[in-house]
């Protein structure tokens, strides 16, 4: 997906993206495309991600190119001719399908060569690139000189064929735009889970490429199966539990009570995934309040009360071992002991909320020590 033109400032520190964001930015969209192309479709349909095209159905190829700012696609601009330069040079390829896309969010003047484009006949558009090339522009020389290079296997007829089926469509929705759009298109699930969901399916994209990396691909039978299932999670009287958080942030200068008190018990290896737990938790939180307001917050609250309760009693229990053993030096073998059983209690419920994951459990059991109303080491005398 070439020349993806996106700059991004952020006006409190001035941050531009760099080429490879702008790069990751156009293959998201491009995903977020073939999820549209999915909603859009029926029984039967395969789509294609990056195999036959960027995307591409059963009779349709769609090249995808994604602006943030605005652009125009002149007669001089590369983004047309990268397309029907590969268009041609993997025309045994596309033979079978009956429309060739060039799919941009960049604009067309009225004044343009390429005004009415789509309108005009092979013959017409064959004039136009003439033309073009003709007025030897060095920012396409490089495109018409393999578009033109004609031979016993490429001839004019089949260059004069891709055009008859190759269409722009300019003025395209750009990514933020899409999202919102394909939010839309889930109005079967109400409004404040449609974001959770949405992630959900473009996670559904990624696993397709991992199933088969040699051809990524999309059944739609499949995809409208799998998306029920997803769908169910969502109608349900209880409030769902939210998709894992990805883009977890630590800050090294932040400093947490919980991490030090994991040290204390020389539990040193397990801090990367309390603390991944713990952050989780916190985002988890917030969410399911935003779904549930203030009942939600108050189910939340009584979760953590309860598995406090349910550290405590464990520490008790541990706490009698050593007791009976008479040996306080175990002590931070049992605080090893007492962390792990922790760990592996049964998960608990929130009222109202759909089977929460073990991780949020984690996290909040971090909380707690955090907010220092537990710790998993033992006082020498024994009595906490």
């Amino acid at each position: 997906m070439e020349d993806v033109l996106m700059k991004k400032n952020d006006d409190s520190n001035n941050v531009v993206s760099t080429d490879a964001s702008k790069q990751i930015l156009g293959f998201e969209y491009q995903k977020l495309f073939a999820i549209k192309c999915c909603l859009d479709s029926k029984s039967g349909d395969i789509i294609y991600l990056e195999c036959k095209g960027d995307i591409a159905n059963s009779d349709t190829v769609y090249e995808t190119k994604h602006h943030c700012d605005i652009s125009h696609l002149t007669e001089a601009n590369p983004e047309f001719w990268n397309t029907l330069m590969n268009l041609v040079k993997e025309h045994e390829k596309r033979i079978q399908y009956s429309r060739l896309i060039l799919h941009t969010t960049s604009l067309i003047n009225a004044n343009s060569i390429f005004a009415d484009w789509n309108i005009k006949s092979p013959t017409e558009k064959l004039s136009i690139i003439k033309l073009i090339r003709d007025k030897s522009y060095k920012t396409v020389k490089s495109y018409t000189d393999v578009i033109f290079s004609f031979n016993n296997s490429y001839q004019e007829s089949i260059l004069t064929d891709i055009l008859s089926k190759f269409e722009i469509h300019s003025s395209q929705l750009n990514i933020y735009e899409l999202y919102e759009q394909i939010k839309s298109k889930l109005y079967f699930v109400p409004e404040k889970y449609r974001d959770d969901l949405l992630k959900q399916l473009q996670g559904y994209v990624d696993a397709r490429l991992i199933e088969d990396t040699n051809c990524w691909h999309i059944v739609y039978d499949a995809f409208e199966h799998d998306l029920q299932g997803y769908v169910r999670k969502y109608s349900n009287e209880k409030i769902p539990f939210p998709e894992e958080p990805t883009d977890i942030q630590y800050e090294k200068s932040q400093n947490y009570r919980f991490i030090d008190k994991l040290k204390e018990v020389d539990l040193d290896k397990e801090i990367p995934k309390a603390l991944t737990d713990f952050l989780k938790g916190d985002i988890i939180s917030i969410k399911l309040i935003e779904y549930g307001g203030p009942a939600t917050h108050t189910a939340i609250n009584n979760f953590e009360v309860d598995l406090c309760d349910k550290m405590r009693t464990t520490k008790r229990s541990h706490s009698l071992k050593l007791l009976q053993k008479q040996l306080s030096s175990n002590a931070t073998l049992q605080s090893k002991e007492l962390y792990y059983t922790c760990s592996n209690f049964e998960k608990m419920r929130i009222d109202g909320v759909q089977d929460i994951r073990r991780y949020y459990q984690h996290g909040k059991m971090h909380k707690i020590v955090d907010e220092g109303l537990f710790e998993w080491k033992f006082e020498e005398d024994m009595n906490e």
